[in-house]
Parts: structure tokens; C-alpha cells; sequence
């Protein structure tokens, strides 16, 4: 099976939303998450510190990593609310998103950061 079918078939439902900032009445400005993909599947680890730096870098914030397919529309600064799997309920920001794989492979890999901030979409009007 290719790594887009084990993507397909074992990663984790989640739903992207693209941070936007809202104007409030008063003239402040508000972070909204918009949902830009309902179902988008990733495969999702917690890695040992040490390798995530080592696969992103000394300074990295990450604290998982997710394999997405080259036609998922994930990218720097999204947020990711998991929705299947073990780490279902779990909210993350992407920290790291190069658009095309180094190596050819067909997938990325995506540098994810824990958050406590709520992300969730802005009401309709």
C-alpha cells in the first residue's frame, strides 16, 4: 500500500481551520479560525523531544509531527482540531509546513505545537 492509501485509511480525521483576524465594533482585532477543510487525514506522532529537533530544528516549538499528503491543504500557522484516533480533542498549530517534500516522497511532514488556545470557527452571522 502506498503511504497516501496508510494515510487514507490510518490517519487521524482532522479539521484545519486558517487563522483570520476579525475587526470587533470597538476597532480591536480578534483571531477567528475559519474551517478551510472538514475531513483532512494525517498520521500523527508524539516524537522524543530529541527528534523533533533533529527533524526540525533546535528551536522548534513542536511537539508532534504529522505526514500529509502532497494534496492536503495544510499550511504554516493552521490549526488542527483532531477529530479520530488516540489524540482525539487535541487542538494544535502548525509550526512548520514546507510545501513540497526535500526528498521526493510524495508526502510532508508538518511540525505540530500543542495549544491551549480554542480553536474553533466564528459563528454565522
Amino acid at each position: 500500500m502506498s503511504l497516501e492509501g496508510v494515510i487514507a485509511r490510518r490517519g487521524a480525521s482532522c479539521r484545519i481551520h486558517r487563522p483570520a483576524d476579525a475587526r470587533q465594533p470597538d476597532g480591536s482585532t480578534a483571531r477567528t479560525w475559519p474551517v478551510v477543510s472538514a475531513d483532512t487525514r494525517l498520521l500523527l506522532e508524539e516524537l522524543e523531544d530529541s527528534l523533533l529537533r533533529r527533524v526540525f530544528g533546535q528551536e522548534t516549538t513542536a511537539t508532534a509531527r504529522a505526514i500529509a499528503s502532497l494534496r492536503s491543504d495544510v499550511r504554516l500557522d493552521d490549526g488542527v482540531v483532531v477529530l479520530t484516533g488516540p489524540y482525539t480533542g487535541r487542538m494544535f498549530v502548525v509550526v512548520s509546513a514546507p510545501q513540497h517534500p526535500a526528498s521526493g516522497s510524495g508526502h510532508r511532514e508538518l511540525a505540530l505545537a500543542l495549544t491551549a488556545e480554542p480553536i474553533v470557527a466564528p459563528e454565522a452571522p
